[in-house]
Formats: C-alpha cells, sequence, structure tokens
C-alpha cells in the first residue's frame, strides 16, 4: 500500500494561513507539527484519499465550514483544571474579589468573563470561589460568562462532568461540598452550573465588548494561556479590546506565558505573591460606588458623558433627527450597561417613533437586565408586532419564554429564528446584531433546541 506523501512547506503554508483567517490562531515553527498532524487526522477521519481532496473541499464554501471548525477545535484542546495556578487563585480569593464584593456592594451586581473557558473548570471554580464568599451570594445579581472558540470543548463544559484529573492540587472537602458522583466521574451541583453562562466567542474576531455578546462593563476577565495562540498584532487589537470591556477599575488576569507587560501598558499591574495582575484603573472613575449613586441620584438623569438626558416627552416637530440621536445613545449606553439612562433615551426614540422595531427590541433587552421580564416580554412582543421578521426579537423571546417555564410558546420562538433564518447566506449579519451572522445565529438556536 502506498504511503501518503507528506505536506510540502507551501501546503503546511496555506493550511497555516486558512486556519489563521478563520480564528486568528498562529502556529510557531514548534507548533507546525500539530497542525501537519491535525490535517492528517483530518483526512483520515473525512475518508479523504489524499491531501489534495482536502485542498478541494477546503476552497468549496459550502462544505468548508463544518470542517473548519473540527480541525480549529483539534488545534485548541487545552489542559486545565480546578483552580489552576494557586498564585492567582489566591490573589483572586483574598484581594481581587473580597474589593470588587466591597465596590459592588450597593448595586449587588458583578460582572466576570472567563474567556478562553475550554472545559470549564475556571469559570465552575470562580463560582466557587463566589459562594465561599458572598454568604448573601441568593441577592446578588452575578454575570459569569465563560466563552471559547471551540464547540467541542463548550459542550463538555455544559455537561460539568469531570475525571480525577480535573481535581488534582484540590482539596477534598471542595469535592464533597460542591460535586456529587456521576459515574466514574464527579458532577458539579446543578446550583453552580446554573450560574455560569457558556457561549462560542472567537477572541480574534471584532465581536466584543458589544451588548449582544454581553462583553461590557467586564469587572473580572481571566484569559489564562489563550493570547499565546495568536500572532503580536492580533494580540494587541485583543488587549485593547479587553480594556474597553473593563469596567472603570475591574481586573484582567492572563496567564504567566502571555506576552511582556508592555502589551497591558493601558493597564496598571499590581503585584500580589507568585502573580502579577492588572487592573483599569481609571483616575475620574475611582470613586466608589456609594459615591457614584449619590451622584446619580442628585442627577437622575445624567447620561454617560455628563450631559442631562431627556425629558419623556415629544421633541419639537423641527427636529426630525432625535429619533436616530435617541435611539443611539440609548445604545451605547446599553452597551456601556448605564440601563436607567438607556431607558430614558429609549423612550424618547418610542415617542418619536411608536413602531420603531429596533428601538423596542432594545428597550426589552434593558428592562431584561433591570430585573423586569414581565415588561420585557411586552416590549418584545412589540417589536414582533411592529417587524414579524425582526428576528433577534424572536430569540429573545424564545430565551425568557424558557426561563419562565413557558416550554412550547419558547418552542414557537425558536422555530420562527430557524424559518426566517433558513436560506439566508451564512455570513449574511444579522441587523442590530453588532456583527452577528446568520449562520452563528442558526448554530445557537439549533444548540438550544
Amino acid at each position: 500500500m502506498p504511503q501518503p506523501r507528506r505536506l510540502t512547506p507551501a501546503e503546511v503554508d496555506w493550511f497555516h494561513e486558512l486556519i489563521h483567517d478563520c480564528s486568528g490562531l498562529d502556529f510557531p515553527p514548534s507548533r507546525l507539527a500539530d497542525l501537519e498532524q491535525v490535517i492528517e487526522d483530518t483526512i483520515g477521519s473525512l475518508n479523504l484519499p489524499d491531501v489534495d481532496a482536502l485542498f478541494a473541499l477546503l476552497k468549496n464554501a459550502a462544505h468548508s465550514e463544518p470542517v473548519l471548525q473540527t480541525m480549529i477545535a483539534d488545534l485548541t484542546v487545552g489542559e486545565t483544571y480546578f483552580f489552576r495556578n494557586q498564585p492567582q487563585f489566591h490573589a483572586l480569593e483574598h484581594h481581587i474579589l473580597p474589593e470588587l464584593i466591597e465596590r459592588r456592594r450597593v448595586s449587588r451586581h458583578l460582572r466576570i468573563w472567563s474567556a478562553g473557558c475550554s472545559t470549564g473548570e475556571e469559570p465552575y471554580s470562580l463560582a466557587i470561589l463566589l459562594e465561599r464568599l458572598l454568604p448573601d451570594l441568593a441577592d446578588w445579581s452575578i454575570h459569569l460568562l465563560a466563552t471559547d472558540i471551540n464547540p467541542q470543548m463548550l459542550a463538555k463544559a455544559e455537561q460539568g462532568c469531570y475525571g480525577e484529573w480535573s481535581f488534582r492540587h484540590v482539596a477534598a472537602e471542595i469535592k464533597e461540598t460542591y460535586f456529587h458522583s456521576h459515574g466514574p466521574e464527579l458532577e458539579i451541583h446543578p446550583r453552580l452550573r446554573a450560574r455560569v453562562r457558556f457561549a462560542r466567542l472567537n477572541l480574534a474576531e471584532d465581536a466584543f465588548p458589544s451588548y449582544h455578546t454581553q462583553t461590557g462593563e467586564i469587572d473580572l476577565i481571566l484569559c489564562r494561556n489563550v493570547l499565546i495562540y495568536f500572532r503580536p498584532d492580533t494580540v494587541r487589537r485583543i488587549v485593547d479590546r479587553f480594556y474597553r470591556a473593563t469596567a472603570a477599575n475591574g481586573w484582567l488576569i492572563v496567564g504567566h506565558a502571555e506576552p511582556s507587560q508592555t502589551t497591558f501598558a493601558r493597564f496598571t499591574p499590581r503585584n500580589y505573591p507568585g502573580t502579577v495582575v492588572y487592573q483599569k484603573q481609571l483616575g475620574a472613575d475611582s470613586i466608589s460606588e456609594p459615591e457614584a449613586s449619590a451622584k446619580r441620584s442628585a442627577t437622575p438623569f445624567a447620561n454617560a458623558s455628563g450631559s442631562e438626558a431627556p425629558e419623556r416627552k415629544r421633541p419639537r416637530s423641527n427636529t426630525p433627527d432625535a429619533e436616530p440621536s435617541a435611539y443611539q445613545k440609548a445604545k451605547r449606553l446599553a452597551d456601556q450597561m448605564q440601563w436607567e439612562q438607556a431607558e430614558q433615551w429609549i423612550a424618547v426614540a418610542l415617542t418619536v417613533e411608536p413602531l420603531s422595531a429596533a428601538a423596542h427590541y432594545l428597550r426589552g433587552l434593558i428592562l431584561l437586565e433591570r430585573g423586569q421580564p414581565d415588561e420585557a416580554l411586552s416590549a418584545l412582543r412589540n417589536c414582533v408586532f411592529a417587524d414579524a421578521n425582526f428576528v433577534l426579537a424572536h430569540m429573545a423571546l424564545a430565551d425568557l419564554l424558557t426561563r419562565q417555564g413557558q416550554t412550547e410558546r419558547a418552542r414557537k420562538a425558536r422555530e420562527n429564528v430557524s424559518r426566517l433564518v433558513a436560506g439566508r447566506p451564512a455570513h449574511e449579519l444579522i441587523p442590530e446584531g453588532d456583527g452577528l451572522t446568520a449562520g452563528r445565529l442558526l448554530e445557537i438556536v439549533q444548540g438550544r433546541k
């Protein structure tokens, strides 16, 4: 039986650039052997005769996407375990999280993001820490987001089942308190699993910070041993977006093998025993939350720029540009998680144009964040009434109805999403989706059935 021919350097370069263009991943000479192995494994798993057949398949846009996603998944299998890197978790438990908890004591709202979460040990470790540090956790609104580019890893993370190798260096008390037996594995307690929201996100894409990816005004970002897979120019763009995604005085924690501190120059380095972490320290924004709340109470309609937000009345007819201006301000404030001010501006937008589907949709999202699900449901239904083809409203309705236990109505809403997206080119952008494509939305809705 003839041996398969080896890849030429030019062919390896072609695959290298293709993977980079799709995912941002880079492969230094030391990792090119991994890329070659994945290429060979892909040829075998697809029962292709040779590398030329794989070339032809990947050049066919209609069939390349699932193959590329599988290859990227095989190239990004990361090793992780609970409470990995003890110095960093010591800093989290004894310094960073207590400081954040004290600062957010008034609002009782924390936003944390595990970027590159792999199989979920990191975000679940954070969920355990929060439960240990917050006796009144039930009274807090905790947004704990975990993202990864690898859908296979995310599926494993959502299951929450782990073998003994994931628990090395973990005390028996942790396993006994927060896990239970599930066959040969240990399964995370359902209450902890419910506190983590998993989602697919490619850090190399310009999808954050944004409202739709829930990556704005984050108090704490962990992105450990992920940036090492990207080229320097991609790393700089990602770190810049991390800076914009981080709340004032928020934190960024990266792996010890990540780029030098100059990459994170916009952040302030903080030294703790055995580790260096980064803080977004802003002089003007460094006031405590009680002081900020007092300022907001004194000027209840102050927007993010310090000017007064509009009263809830119809602007004069000689200002036809009020609606787009009000809507855009509301959207910007929503991206910054400034819910009260955003709701003031969206009210003006709806006064000018009561049947603006986009404005009703945004109002529904704002109301959800403000803990008003019934009012949000009404706003989302108003959006669908104004435009039955507004696909994101159907998606939001599906999620909200699911949380309310209205299973059949949620199913119908998901069917509406599938119907509206079916037949669209995978790369087509969804209106008001901030870069969300039809293909990605279809993946999301199919994953929630």
